[in-house]
């Protein structure tokens, strides 16, 4: 019984120290790397945009994992002398609030996406979705 107790312990230490290093290291990728975009609120969760260029609007959603950097570090300012290009970090990812559980199909991400679209001015956007974007 001593001994279960002792690895029930050790379990216990083990995922306080996990949990807390998990913490910290998110804490260092946000202060080294800060969105490059805005912060808008929808329905009370941030999302974040990055907004480039003029034209017609072009709305990137990038897969799965990834967020807005996979795009502005060359792609988009390729993009941005013929369209108005729009970056959003999807729900969860990036810089963006993850939506309640209850809310987390494509569809709802989708609805999420185009209401943080529209807070920065875009209006029937072209949508280019890569990987899990795209769906």
């Amino acid at each position: 019984m001593k001994a279960l107790a002792t690895l029930a312990l050790l379990l216990a230490v083990c995922y306080a120290v996990s949990f807390w290093q998990a913490g910290r290291r998110a804490a260092e990728a946000r202060d080294t790397y800060p969105p490059t975009g805005q912060i808008v609120q929808v329905d009370g969760r941030n999302v974040h945009v990055h907004v480039e260029g003029q034209g017609p609007d072009l709305v990137i959603i990038h897969g799965a994992s990834g967020n807005t950097r996979d795009f502005s570090m060359s792609l988009v300012p390729q993009l941005a002398d013929s369209y108005r290009v729009l970056v959003i970090d999807r729900p969860g990812f990036g810089h963006s609030d993850a939506l309640p559980r209850d809310g987390q199909s494509l569809a709802d991400q989708a609805r999420h996406m185009q209401a943080a679209a529209r807070a920065v001015g875009g209006m029937g956007p072209i949508v280019l979705g890569q990987s899990y974007g795209g769906g």
